[in-house]
Protein backbone atom coordinates (compact mmCIF):
# COMPACT_ATOMS: atom_id res chain seq x y z
CA UNK A 1 0.00 0.00 0.00
CA UNK A 2 1.42 3.27 -0.95
CA UNK A 3 2.11 5.77 1.93
CA UNK A 4 0.31 8.44 -0.49
CA UNK A 5 -2.96 6.71 -0.11
CA UNK A 6 -2.94 5.82 3.35
CA UNK A 7 -6.43 7.77 4.44
CA UNK A 8 -6.50 9.55 7.99
CA UNK A 9 -10.06 10.92 9.42
CA UNK A 10 -11.73 13.23 8.86
CA UNK A 11 -11.53 13.43 4.93
CA UNK A 12 -13.96 13.61 1.87
CA UNK A 13 -12.85 11.89 -0.84
CA UNK A 14 -13.53 12.15 -4.49
CA UNK A 15 -12.55 8.94 -6.93
CA UNK A 16 -12.56 9.72 -10.25
CA UNK A 17 -13.29 6.90 -12.70
CA UNK A 18 -15.13 5.63 -16.13
CA UNK A 19 -18.06 4.01 -16.25
CA UNK A 20 -16.52 1.56 -18.06
CA UNK A 21 -13.97 0.74 -14.85
CA UNK A 22 -17.15 0.79 -12.81
CA UNK A 23 -18.52 -2.12 -15.10
CA UNK A 24 -15.20 -4.23 -14.09
CA UNK A 25 -15.83 -4.10 -10.57
CA UNK A 26 -19.74 -5.03 -10.60
CA UNK A 27 -22.26 -5.19 -14.31
CA UNK A 28 -25.33 -3.54 -11.61
CA UNK A 29 -24.71 0.43 -11.35
CA UNK A 30 -26.49 0.22 -8.03
CA UNK A 31 -23.36 -2.17 -6.49
CA UNK A 32 -20.56 -0.99 -8.60
CA UNK A 33 -19.60 1.99 -7.06
CA UNK A 34 -20.17 0.54 -3.30
CA UNK A 35 -18.45 -2.35 -4.46
CA UNK A 36 -15.40 0.14 -6.00
CA UNK A 37 -15.75 2.41 -2.16
CA UNK A 38 -15.31 -1.13 -0.11
CA UNK A 39 -12.25 -1.90 -2.39
CA UNK A 40 -10.60 1.67 -2.81
CA UNK A 41 -11.20 1.46 1.90
CA UNK A 42 -9.49 -1.62 1.91
CA UNK A 43 -6.39 -0.49 -0.33
CA UNK A 44 -6.16 2.79 1.62
CA UNK A 45 -6.08 1.55 5.40
CA UNK A 46 -9.75 1.99 5.97
CA UNK A 47 -10.61 -0.84 8.46
CA UNK A 48 -13.42 0.36 10.25
CA UNK A 49 -15.86 1.72 7.44
CA UNK A 50 -18.57 2.38 10.05
CA UNK A 51 -17.71 6.27 9.77
CA UNK A 52 -17.96 5.96 5.87
CA UNK A 53 -20.82 8.08 4.18
CA UNK A 54 -21.73 7.39 0.56
CA UNK A 55 -22.45 10.83 -0.45
CA UNK A 56 -23.01 11.34 -4.23
CA UNK A 57 -22.24 9.18 -7.73
CA UNK A 58 -22.79 11.47 -10.56
CA UNK A 59 -22.69 9.74 -14.20
CA UNK A 60 -21.19 12.30 -17.14
CA UNK A 61 -20.76 10.77 -20.20
CA UNK A 62 -17.20 10.20 -19.84
CA UNK A 63 -16.83 9.97 -16.34
CA UNK A 64 -18.08 8.94 -12.93
CA UNK A 65 -17.23 10.94 -9.66
CA UNK A 66 -18.01 9.45 -6.27
CA UNK A 67 -18.22 11.55 -3.33
CA UNK A 68 -18.06 9.96 0.39
CA UNK A 69 -16.50 11.15 3.41
CA UNK A 70 -14.26 9.03 5.80
CA UNK A 71 -15.13 10.35 9.69
CA UNK A 72 -16.25 13.91 8.60
CA UNK A 73 -18.97 15.26 11.32
CA UNK A 74 -22.02 15.99 9.35
CA UNK A 75 -21.82 20.14 10.52
CA UNK A 76 -18.34 20.10 8.83
CA UNK A 77 -19.10 22.09 5.52
CA UNK A 78 -15.01 22.01 4.42
CA UNK A 79 -13.42 19.22 5.44
CA UNK A 80 -9.79 18.20 3.51
CA UNK A 81 -10.86 16.98 0.60
CA UNK A 82 -8.41 14.03 -1.52
CA UNK A 83 -8.52 13.18 -5.05
CA UNK A 84 -8.21 10.25 -6.78
CA UNK A 85 -8.26 8.68 -10.00
CA UNK A 86 -9.38 4.90 -10.26
CA UNK A 87 -9.41 2.34 -13.12
CA UNK A 88 -9.84 -1.17 -12.90
CA UNK A 89 -7.86 -3.40 -15.07
CA UNK A 90 -8.79 -7.26 -14.28
CA UNK A 91 -10.81 -6.84 -11.51
CA UNK A 92 -7.58 -4.71 -9.57
CA UNK A 93 -8.28 -0.93 -8.98
CA UNK A 94 -5.51 1.13 -10.27
CA UNK A 95 -5.73 4.09 -7.89
CA UNK A 96 -3.38 7.66 -8.38
CA UNK A 97 -4.01 10.06 -6.70
CA UNK A 98 -4.81 13.73 -8.15
CA UNK A 99 -3.60 17.20 -7.02
CA UNK A 100 -5.14 20.39 -7.96
CA UNK A 101 -5.72 23.31 -5.73
CA UNK A 102 -9.27 23.81 -6.68
CA UNK A 103 -10.55 20.02 -5.90
CA UNK A 104 -10.86 20.77 -2.26
CA UNK A 105 -13.56 23.69 -3.23
CA UNK A 106 -14.65 22.14 -6.03
CA UNK A 107 -15.68 19.28 -3.94
CA UNK A 108 -16.96 20.84 -1.10
CA UNK A 109 -19.30 23.29 -3.47
CA UNK A 110 -20.69 20.42 -4.74
CA UNK A 111 -21.49 18.90 -1.58
CA UNK A 112 -23.20 21.95 -0.31
CA UNK A 113 -25.29 22.41 -3.66
CA UNK A 114 -26.68 18.78 -3.63
CA UNK A 115 -27.64 19.14 0.04
CA UNK A 116 -29.52 22.48 -0.39
CA UNK A 117 -30.95 21.61 -3.27
CA UNK A 118 -32.32 18.00 -1.54
CA UNK A 119 -33.40 19.58 1.41
CA UNK A 120 -35.31 22.59 -0.22
CA UNK A 121 -37.27 20.01 -1.78
CA UNK A 122 -37.51 17.81 1.89
CA UNK A 123 -35.10 15.00 0.53
CA UNK A 124 -32.87 13.64 3.01
CA UNK A 125 -29.17 14.00 2.19
CA UNK A 126 -26.77 11.79 1.50
CA UNK A 127 -29.41 10.16 -1.08
CA UNK A 128 -28.76 7.61 -4.03
CA UNK A 129 -29.96 9.93 -6.44
CA UNK A 130 -28.44 8.22 -9.16
CA UNK A 131 -29.50 4.94 -8.93
CA UNK A 132 -33.36 6.03 -8.31
CA UNK A 133 -33.42 8.40 -12.02
CA UNK A 134 -32.51 4.93 -13.48
CA UNK A 135 -34.68 3.46 -11.59
CA UNK A 136 -37.65 6.05 -12.12
CA UNK A 137 -36.66 5.41 -16.02
CA UNK A 138 -36.64 1.73 -15.91
CA UNK A 139 -39.99 1.61 -13.94
CA UNK A 140 -41.43 3.84 -16.45
CA UNK A 141 -40.06 1.95 -19.33
CA UNK A 142 -41.87 -1.43 -17.39
CA UNK A 143 -45.12 0.46 -17.09
CA UNK A 144 -45.15 1.63 -20.82
CA UNK A 145 -44.89 -1.90 -21.72
CA UNK A 146 -47.38 -2.97 -19.91
CA UNK A 147 -50.33 -0.56 -20.69
CA UNK A 148 -49.31 -1.23 -24.28
CA UNK A 149 -49.69 -4.66 -23.70
CA UNK A 150 -52.96 -4.50 -21.90
CA UNK A 151 -54.33 -1.85 -24.44
CA UNK A 152 -53.51 -4.37 -27.29
CA UNK A 153 -55.05 -7.18 -25.16
CA UNK A 154 -58.32 -5.20 -25.08
CA UNK A 155 -58.44 -4.88 -28.99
Amino acid sequence: MASSLYLKRPVRVLIRTRRTDLENVHPSVEKADTELIAQFCQLSGIIDTVEIRHLITRFDIERVDILFDYGVPMDDHYPEVRAFKVRVKDSIPRITQLFNPVIETFVNRTVDVWKTELRGSNVNFPRRTDVEKIRRALASVATVSVIYKDNRLKC
